[in-house]
């Protein structure tokens, strides 16, 4: 007969093994452990997007059920987000895509509650005001946060401006003559369309590139960027080979690069993030590159302290060797 440390080594060995959950959860409900109804339903969330009707539901009676619960056992059932690290593989379908946002979210920024973002009337307004259909994965976006927490316009503020490839809705405000992201009217249709690169020369909007990222990938890496929850934050300048060594061996975001804006990649560790951002001079023929960090609590800083200790004593910007 199975005993639940028998369960709990199982799940130990594969802590993203669904099944092996569930088959506990009945072993616990037969004997009317109310922590079977938390493992019920967060194997439940696993299969739904943010945008699903019972999915704020069930989040919350989960919480609820988590907050009852010892931190030895919830450590044990490996209860924290979905996707850790998180961007490795981004999920194929849409909708998890949303999903690993809102979990992004949650743990860097300020956890989303329901019905945070932009009702469908709101939606719908803004789409008569532009006469144009938004793309689905936009409307989506708007449904499920507010936007300008995260430097992006909402509904209201969407604009469609003439460029010299067709109307665009740009998706961001563009200072001056800075470059602005947004897609194309003419892509409404498509789900998840291309993100495209904008800039205003001699008074007139200009394509600069077109991004391999579409829209829900787009919003990953800009919530990267404005990552707000990290209390330990630094950045050094020209790190040396094993710093870069250390970072490109931990977990990479799944993203497309984008030659056609600043070129940035991320990893993800235990509690931190970490961005490299390279800056290419042509005019020299020099690349620099500069590390920078965020860490959720000190006992992450200290870890990246000790493989990156640039950090402890930043310097100037370095050619890459």
């Amino acid at each position: 007969m199975c005993s639940e440390s028998h369960f709990l080594a199982e799940i130990e060995a594969d802590p993203n093994n669904g099944a092996a959950k569930l088959v506990y959860a009945d072993w616990l409900e037969e004997r009317g452990d109310p922590r079977a109804e938390m493992i019920q339903i967060r194997e439940k969330l696993r299969t739904l997007s943010p945008l699903d009707t019972p999915y704020w539901d069930l989040k919350e009676r989960f919480r609820e059920l988590r907050d009852q619960q010892e931190t030895d056992w919830l450590n044990a059932m490996k209860y924290d987000a979905v996707y850790r690290p998180m961007f490795t593989q981004l999920p194929t379908d849409r909708g998890q895509r949303w999903r690993l946002v809102e979990e992004f979210i949650d743990l860097w920024h300020t956890p989303l509650k329901r019905d945070v973002g932009c009702t469908a009337e709101e939606i719908s307004a803004a789409e008569a005001q532009l006469e144009v259909n938004l793309p689905v994965a936009l409307k989506e976006l708007y449904r499920l946060i507010d936007p300008k927490p995260y430097l992006l316009v909402d509904p209201n503020g969407l604009r469609k401006v003439r460029s010299d490839q067709g109307e665009m809705l740009l998706l961001e405000e563009a200072p001056g003559d800075a470059k602005t992201v947004g897609v194309r009217c003419s892509d409404a249709q498509i789900a998840d369309p291309k993100i495209q690169r904008l800039r205003i020369v001699d008074g007139e909007w200009k394509l600069h590139s077109t991004s391999p990222m579409c829209v829900s990938e787009f919003i990953i890496h800009w919530l990267l960027l404005f990552t707000h929850n990290g209390k330990f934050h630094h950045q050094c300048n020209g790190p040396s080979h094993s710093e870069r060594s250390f970072v490109c061996n931990l977990p990479k975001v799944g993203l497309p690069e984008d030659a056609g804006g600043p070129i940035y990649f991320f990893f993800e560790g235990a509690d931190y993030l970490v961005r490299i951002w390279r800056l290419i001079d042509t005019h020299n023929q020099r690349r620099h590159e500069h590390i920078s960090v965020k860490a959720r609590n000190a006992v992450a800083y200290q870890e990246l302290e000790l493989h990156l200790p640039s950090l402890r004593n930043p310097q100037e910007m370095m050619d890459d060797d």
